[in-house]
């Protein structure tokens, strides 16, 4: 039992430290997909009055200097209402709420069953400081108490893409505006092409698509 006690004790030891470190570091980056975005934007709050909020359509196809000089887009790729709804809390509870957000609302949301919602998760940073954050972690795992005793548990799965955007933060990456245009690939270009010379329209094509084929020709 004395020996058993040591290596968990160990264990915490070792999961404090390191929990530590990877803290430090997101905290750091100004960067990336995974918390550099949203703290670069609270730290440059009052420069952006409007803000765009939504997953990739909305990350890819919309320059936020089209609505305003003065707008951030602040869009995560393959995110849902679960993590725009925490990144609100999380702005609200700091004070850095924009005074207008564009919101990103696919039909998708209203049809995919609510478990299916795990957008929250890219936020697991905040389990335990945002109210919103914790109740999304709990409710989606009854054993979230136990397992976030573990300070790492909460960068599983974003460790390596943390460490990434440190080392961007470091050369002086920001995520400036927050817009990553995507071009349209050969295959979208081969679609539209068809299209046009059959006479046909381009309603079969994904809306991101036709928006960044406007945006590209």
């Amino acid at each position: 039992m004395k020996r058993f006690c040591f290596w968990l004790a160990l264990l915490f030891f070792y999961d404090r430290l390191l929990g530590a470190a990877l803290d430090a570091n997101y905290r750091y980056v100004r960067w990336g997909e995974c918390g550099g975005k949203l703290q670069y934007y609270a730290d440059n709050q009052s420069k952006f009055p409007l803000v765009v909020l939504g997953a990739s359509r909305s990350l890819n196809g919309i320059d936020p200097a089209c609505l305003s000089q003065s707008a951030y887009n602040l869009s995560h790729s393959a995110m849902d209402l679960s993590f725009n709804a925490c990144a609100v809390s999380l702005l609200g509870r700091q004070g850095k709420l924009p005074k207008v957000i564009v919101l990103d609302v696919a039909p998708e949301y209203f049809f995919r069953p609510a478990e299916s919602m795990r957008g929250y998760q890219r936020l697991y940073y905040y389990y335990g400081s945002d109210p919103l954050v914790t109740r999304y972690v709990q409710e989606g795992s009854r054993t979230a108490p136990l397992e976030f005793l573990f300070s790492t548990r909460r960068y599983n799965g974003i460790v390596t893409a943390n460490l990434y955007a440190a080392v961007k933060t470091k050369k002086g990456e920001r995520a400036v505006t927050g817009y990553e245009p995507l071009a349209p690939g050969p295959k979208d270009l081969e679609r539209l092409k068809a299209s046009v010379q059959s006479g046909q329209d381009t309603e079969k094509l994904d809306p991101a698509v036709e928006l960044r084929l406007i945006d590209f020709l």
